[in-house]
C-alpha cells in the first residue's frame, strides 16, 4: 500500500452525533462537530489527570473548628488563632475530649461565650489531666461569659485536651468555644 487515500467500503457519512451520559458537550450535532468535556457534569476519572497553569484558589474553610487557610491558600497572623466549639444538650458530670491528640502545638487563650440555656454547671479545661490556670473552675450560667487562661495552657503535639464538667444543676444546652493560638 502506498501513501494514497484509503476509502473503506460500506461506510456512510455521519448525520448526527450525541452523548448518552452528559460527560461531553457536542456542538453542533451534525456536520463538522466538536466534542468537549462537560465541566458542569460530575465526571469520574479512571486515570491520573495533569493540569497546567496556576493551582485553583483555595477557599477559607474549617475542619472540626480549626481554620486552615485563606482564599489564596496562605496562612496569615489572623489565621494562627484557632477555635473549638463544644455543645452538650443536657449537662452531665463527666469528662469530654476536646482534642484527643493534638496534631500541632498551641496555647489555649480563653473559654469564650460559655453559657447554658437553663441551670448551671462548672467546667475545668485540662491538658493531659492537668488544669489550665484560671480555667479550672469556670461557672457556666445563663449569661454568656469569657474567661482567659493565665498559665499551664501550652498544648504540645500529641497532648489530650479535655473539659471536665461538674456541679451540674439541671444544665441544658451547655456551650462554649475554646480559643487558642497556634505555636510556630
Amino acid at each position: 500500500m502506498s501513501n494514497s487515500a484509503f476509502t473503506p467500503t460500506g461506510v456512510a457519512a455521519v448525520n448526527s452525533v450525541s452523548n448518552s451520559d452528559s460527560t461531553l458537550t457536542i456542538s453542533p450535532t451534525s456536520g463538522a462537530v466538536v466534542a468537549s468535556l462537560n465541566v458542569g457534569n460530575a465526571n469520574t476519572w479512571t486515570g491520573k489527570q495533569t493540569f497546567s497553569g496556576a493551582p485553583p484558589a483555595i477557599p477559607t474553610f474549617s475542619v472540626a473548628g480549626f481554620i486552615i487557610n485563606d482564599a489564596s491558600g496562605n496562612l496569615s497572623s489572623e489565621l494562627l488563632t484557632i477555635s473549638k466549639q463544644f455543645f452538650l444538650s443536657a449537662g452531665a458530670n463527666a469528662t469530654y475530649p476536646l482534642d484527643s491528640g493534638a496534631g500541632f502545638a498551641y496555647t489555649i487563650t480563653k473559654l469564650k461565650s460559655a453559657a447554658v440555656a437553663t441551670g448551671s454547671i462548672s467546667a475545668a479545661i485540662q491538658i493531659n489531666s492537668v488544669n489550665v490556670t484560671n480555667l479550672s473552675a469556670v461557672s457556666i450560667t445563663g449569661v454568656a461569659a469569657d474567661t482567659s487562661a493565665t498559665g499551664a495552657n501550652t498544648v504540645a503535639v500529641g497532648n489530650r485536651v479535655t473539659v471536665v464538667l461538674s456541679s451540674n444543676s439541671s444544665a441544658t444546652n451547655v456551650e462554649f468555644t475554646l480559643v487558642a493560638t497556634r505555636n510556630s
